[in-house]
């Protein structure tokens, strides 16, 4: 009688277009996906057999990660192992790997993690490659997990990455449980005091070479704190961020200061129809458990700017580097796309040369305008219901009619000298009211009793 099934769960993460639905589609149903659609969550399942042992596997394709984004806690939650893929054609993919690693190495609390590292499109030229096969198979030497290249376009390598991935988890199931015939030691009266201790204090024994020795829970030396977002935005209350706890001269305080994080505008403003947008917000401050942030950038989603390209229109982009009231330096990239005039019968709305040249002047006068009068709060609240875009189709109406005219994108270039008052202004948590007031009193000497 065949052993019964044993259930695992494993996570397919890795930069954006690197193939990751491509490898889990044709290794689950067997054909390759030409096309690209970015993807935001997928589950898949298969049985997998390793060592005469069946595996049903259940398979998380994730959505693109990029050096901001937060992962999710789903793909946390009873994940035994992960699969980082990147592309053989795309260094900045394959730098990415160590970064995601590291966060989840972040978030669990973990020193090691089952892992295999796939890199993908090995089908490539060779002149079409960014990253060799040895510089792969050095990293994952480095980090201690499996690695293969594969091409998910003519199945090479698909199986055996998969089949790689669950032979990593077993090897982390197996590195957890005691060899057969050395279930029972003896251990004396004092050693299980200190255990009875060590297992109170959140800690755990492991059996290492040299026989029991004590292990901390990592979690027992990491806090959470609270990310609060600027009082600009409708919801403050961003989400949480791990860090090692205030040991000797290492501050948690100063880990944390720095951190950047990216937020749907959706989930700032309680409204779907921002969730294209992405806000970056950079930790200035830490009060008690509340990380302090401010606004460190804005950026379109890809698949929305996908999605806004059509036949028969000129695109038309426009960008400037200003300077806010407050000293904040930025650049702003608009984005604009021409439409038909009232009553046009042609279906082509092609701008002239000289239109796109006076259209992109009225951007950049207009960007500039608007940014250099205001403070960068007051920029902020300006381009969530897109203020500058609309001014922009308006003014542009008599050199061509325009649509789907917005900044797509803030970049942060230089930040002002520190102000902690302006910060807990910004965040609604100073009080001005409150003020000193001098007060005069007689000095009298105080004369001492002789005993």
């Amino acid at each position: 009688m065949p052993p019964p099934q044993k259930q695992r769960k494993m996570a397919i993460v890795g930069s954006r277009s690197v193939g990751k639905s491509s490898l889990t589609v044709q290794f689950v149903d067997g054909h390759f996906v030409d096309s690209y659609y970015p993807t935001i969550e997928n589950t898949f399942s298969k049985v997998i057999k390793h060592k005469n042992q069946d595996f049903a596997v259940e398979i998380i394709d994730t959505a693109g990660q990029d050096e901001y984004t937060i992962l999710n806690s789903k793909h946390f939650i009873g994940i035994h192992g992960y699969m980082i893929v990147y592309s053989v054609g795309s260094k900045q993919s394959f730098e990415m790997v160590r970064i995601i690693r590291d966060k989840i190495l972040n978030h669990m609390g973990a020193e090691t993690i089952p892992l295999i590292i796939v890199g993908n499109k090995s089908d490539l030229r060779p002149e079409q490659r960014q990253v060799k096969a040895e510089d792969g198979r050095k990293l994952a030497e480095e980090l201690n997990c499996g690695w293969t290249e594969a091409s998910a376009r003519f199945n090479e390598n698909v199986g055996k990455a998969f089949e790689g991935m669950v032979a990593e988890i077993e090897k982390g199931q197996e590195a957890g449980q005691p060899k057969e015939g050395k279930n029972c030691i003896v251990i004396s009266a004092a050693e299980a005091r200190d255990a009875n201790m060590a297992v109170g204090k959140n800690k755990r024994l492991s059996k290492g070479k040299k026989g029991l020795k004590k292990r901390t829970d990592p979690f027992a030396k990491k806090d959470w704190y609270n990310l609060k977002a600027p009082s600009t935005f409708a919801i403050r209350d961003v989400g949480k961020t791990l860090v090692n706890r205030t040991t000797g001269l290492k501050n948690a305080n100063d880990a944390l200061k720095g951190r950047i994080f990216e937020v749907s505008l959706a989930d700032l403003q309680k409204d779907e129809d921002h969730s294209f947008r992405k806000v970056r917000l950079r930790v200035d401050e830490v009060q008690g458990k509340n990380c302090l942030t401010n606004f460190h950038g804005l950026d379109f989603t890809s698949d929305k700017l996908r999605s806004l390209v059509r036949k028969w229109q000129s695109l038309i982009e426009a960008n400037v580097v200003v300077k806010t009231t407050d000293d904040y330096l930025l650049r702003l990239f608009c984005i604009a796309f021409t439409k038909r005039r009232p009553n046009q019968i042609k279906k082509t709305t092609y701008a002239r040369s000289s239109q796109i040249r006076q259209i992109r002047k009225k951007m950049t006068d207009i960007m500039s305008r608007e940014a250099s009068s205001c403070t960068l709060a007051q920029l902020t609240q300006k381009l969530i219901p897109e203020v500058i875009g609309r001014e922009i189709e308006k003014s542009t109406q008599g050199i061509y009619p325009l649509q789907n005219v917005h900044v797509r994108k803030v970049k942060l270039l230089k930040s002002p000298k520190f102000d902690l008052g302006a910060l807990l202004n910004l965040h609604g948590e100073s009080n001005t009211d409150e003020s000193g007031q001098k007060v005069e009193r007689e000095f009298k000497e105080t004369v001492l009793e002789s005993v």
